[in-house]
């Protein structure tokens, strides 16, 4: 049977990617952790467009008004939501 020698310079080369790895996991999960209860609000995105629609025809102003939601709700949250 051969006796494993232990060697200190060994083991350096091997614990640094380790703990490389080990932060970057710590990060990773402190990022998603973060980033749930960001998605969990139950308000995310608190964009409040229709201020900016200072339209008089009411038509016109629901149309714009329509748009903003589509893009909030249509476009700006799907890609929160897949990131």
């Amino acid at each position: 049977m051969a006796i494993l020698q232990f060697n200190y310079a060994e083991a350096l080369l091997i614990m640094k990617p380790l703990l490389l790895f080990v932060l970057a996991m710590s990060v990773y999960a402190i990022f998603v952790f973060k980033f749930y209860r960001f998605l969990s609000r139950r308000d995310i995105l608190q964009l409040n467009l229709d201020r900016h629609n200072h339209l008089r025809p009411r038509l016109l102003r629901k149309t714009i008004s329509f748009g903003f939601y589509c893009l909030k709700f249509l476009i700006v949250f799907p890609v929160l939501a897949f990131f």
